[in-house]
């Protein structure tokens, strides 16, 4: 999914429900306790303050697919629930890591179905797949991140509150994330990953920027403190506090969390200690070790790295990229935009078993033995930047719109890729994702989105 970060076969183990998943969850596992889970029913500060649907009195978002991602937070009854086995999980780009190791075991920490959590789940997972009973109530912290920002971007403030709270509620005193939930148990894994704590921060950024609330001032403050913590002698973000390689997405996600917390500062926004001039001082070294480090760049052509030390080419660090150094003023972007229109990256119309038409779209990633798929995630988000680049015409925008009519009336958004695939360059599946379906809708209300703006 857009996650982000770099790949290598890296298998978890992650445990819910009594249930042993191996799922890839982008490094290897860290001995820290996972957070307590809240009622979602609970009112008032410091608890989670329900939406519509489940504040049946709430309003609806307003467009359909807000409304898709509303209906999507929170547990589901499984119609055909299987026994418990070993399987193979997925999470496409989120499973890679920069630098290939081996495995690492997640383990969750004791829940029970009192502590469901109103977290989007991540994916719509058809009854007769063998994935279903075990993977449907999973939540990336990520997949809430993007959908608090396309609710944001909706105007659908009391869907982009209910998230935020429900993450508040599990921030890690560290001022981190776990990287995913189980939203009926409210059991977590372990793992924490600084993209999705970075991601968390720039929705909860966009949310006090839109509104002018400082109810997640702290939480955005504990976020940039774990980031900053994770810093190697390089000056980059680390993957994780058990983990030494460094994802190309991650920094780009700091280096922009802290852009956009320099003028919220100069309001009346409080972040701690940090002030306009150390939050300045902070993106300016960030940056400087990002385009050292991670930017291939010649006078005809430019691309960024998969992460430190790791030179692959990812399609979503590329659509990342370039609207970082557009958002800088460097003239670079419109070089990495030509990159994402690298015909190696592109695969014309054809057909998939998980649709009834034909769809096109870019691959993850531009490399000699990639995976040979279209991954509707990154190319809705490469047609993102494409878009702020001042090219909204090209055939991206065409690919975008094939993979846009593979959403069915009851799944959350598009399908996740049209090939299902499981290697060591990451996991995709061909299930219908909310991720998908949070850039598809930024995509429609771009010119309202506070991301790299």
């Amino acid at each position: 999914m857009g996650r982000r970060i770099a790949t290598a076969a890296l298998i978890c183990a992650l445990a819910i429900g009594g249930a042993t998943v191996t799922a890839a969850a982008q490094g290897q596992s860290q001995t820290t306790t996972g957070p307590a889970a809240v009622t979602p029913a609970k009112k008032g500060k410091g608890h989670v303050h329900e939406a519509w649907p489940h504040n049946k009195d709430g309003k609806k978002p307003h467009k359909r697919l807000a409304r898709k991602l509303a209906k999507q937070i929170g547990p589901i009854k499984l119609r055909k629930p299987r026994a418990a086995s070993a399987i193979t999980a997925t999470r496409s780009d989120a499973s890679r890591a920069s630098t290939p190791t081996s495995p690492g075991v997640v383990a969750t920490g004791d829940a029970t179905s009192a502590n469901r959590l109103l977290l989007v789940r991540s994916f719509d997972i058809p009854v007769d797949d063998k994935l279903y009973a075990d993977l449907s109530n999973y939540s990336w912290t990520y997949d809430n991140a993007l959908a608090t920002l396309a609710f944001v971007a909706d105007k659908d403030r009391p869907q982009a509150r209910q998230l935020l709270d429900q993450l508040l509620a599990l921030q890690n005193k560290s001022g981190s994330f776990n990287f995913a939930f189980d939203v009926k148990t409210g059991a977590s894994s372990e793992v924490v990953r600084s993209g999705a704590v970075a991601w968390v921060g720039l929705a909860a950024a966009a949310f006090s920027d839109k509104y002018g609330e400082k109810t997640y001032d702290p939480m955005i403050t504990g976020a940039l403190d774990y980031l900053l913590s994770q810093r190697n002698s390089a000056g980059l973000i680390k993957g994780g506090p058990d983990v030494s390689w460094v994802s190309t997405q991650h920094n780009l996600l700091t280096a922009e969390l802290l852009r956009q917390m320099i003028p919220l500062v100069k309001g009346s926004h409080s972040f701690g200690s940090y002030t306009a001039s150390s939050l300045t001082a902070a993106r300016t070294a960030l940056e400087t070790a990002i385009n050292k480090d991670l930017l291939n760049s010649s006078l005809l052509a430019a691309s960024f790295k998969e992460g430190q030390n790791d030179n692959r080419t990812p399609i979503d660090v590329q659509a990342l990229g370039a609207m970082y150094l557009q958002s800088r003023a460097d003239l670079r972007a419109g070089l990495v935009g030509n990159t994402i229109l690298q015909p190696g990256f592109y695969v014309p119309p054809r057909s998939t078993t998980a649709a009834s038409t034909k769809v096109s779209g870019l691959k993850p990633f531009l490399d000699t033995g990639s995976p040979d798929l279209i991954w509707s995630e990154g190319t809705i988000e490469s047609q993102f930047a494409l878009t702020r680049l001042g090219l909204p015409g090209t055939y991206v925008a065409a690919a975008v719109r094939s993979l846009a009519e593979t959403n069915k009336a009851n799944t959350v958004g598009p399908i996740g890729a049209d090939r299902t695939s499981d290697n060591t360059w990451g996991q995709y599946r061909t299930w219908a994702t909310s991720a998908a379906a949070s850039w598809l809708l930024m995509l429609e209300l771009e010119d309202d989105v506070d991301l790299f703006g």
